[in-house]
């Protein structure tokens, strides 16, 4: 069985930019402490070689920005900021049988992209996938994907 959601909160992607933040030590903590502090929530942080996102939601997105700018002047490995804004997010919860399925991610994804739907990012954690999609078109990605999997 899988499960769909939209998660229907709108939010947005505030990323580090830089050389090999995946192995520079020291970038997560501050910025989650920072968000902490200000009281904004992190949905998932998603690491790569050169990037660094955050998503969090959409009304915090000036103070998470200017946040990601003050952690950025304390590492040399960081050389900017961006920011993607309107940004939605399906929840795939797969059964335990769905999990051991190969291929299953390309399924979802490929669904999408046939729909004209571009993915954003993706974070997982075992059976539970996270899609970001822009916001507009999160309603019709889960929608699409629930009469797949229904």
């Amino acid at each position: 069985m899988v499960t769909i959601e939209n998660f229907g909160k709108e939010m947005c992607a505030v990323a580090l930019i830089g050389k090999n933040l995946l192995t520079t030590p020291g970038l997560m903590g501050p910025m989650g402490d920072s968000f902490s502090e200000k009281g904004i929530n992190i949905y998932s942080a998603t690491p790569g070689k050169n990037r660094l996102t955050f998503f969090v939601d959409e009304k915090n997105r000036e103070e998470a920005v200017k946040t990601a700018e003050e952690v950025s002047k304390t590492s040399s490995a960081i050389q900017n900021v961006e920011v993607e804004k309107s940004v939605g997010l399906v929840l795939v919860d797969l059964s335990d049988e769905s999990w051991d399925i190969p291929g299953i991610l390309g399924q979802l994804t490929g669904a999408l992209s046939q729909s004209g739907i571009n993915i954003i990012d993706i974070s997982s954690s075992g059976p539970e996938i996270m899609l970001f999609v822009k916001y507009e078109d999160a309603k019709n990605a889960s929608d699409m994907l629930e009469q797949i999997y229904a």
